[in-house]
């Protein structure tokens, strides 16, 4: 997919330990309904925290409906986020 790699994790605590190999300029994607012990706003804040800049929550909510925290950059939906790689029209 055009050179991209993408990672999951399943938890905030998954991805601290490797998140010292990862460029604070990465784009992340955070589910702003994450589960029920924590939020996607809350995870943005800890990844804020750690330096992390290009962050953004995703939903399948309107986004109309999301409050978007200081420090994110957007809110998008649950398709691949094709502003990555350019658009071919």
């Amino acid at each position: 997919m055009n050179g991209l790699t993408i990672q999951t994790y399943e938890s905030i605590d998954d991805f601290l330990p490797f998140s010292g190999k990862i460029l604070r300029s990465t784009p992340i994607f955070v589910d702003y309904l994450f589960n029920k012990e924590i939020k996607g706003p809350e995870i943005a804040s800890v990844l804020l925290n750690n330096g992390f800049t290009q962050l953004y929550l995703t939903t399948g909510l309107p986004s109309e409906k999301v409050k978007i925290p200081v420090g994110i950059l957007g809110v998008v939906d649950k398709t691949f986020p094709s502003f990555l790689v350019g658009s071919k029209a």
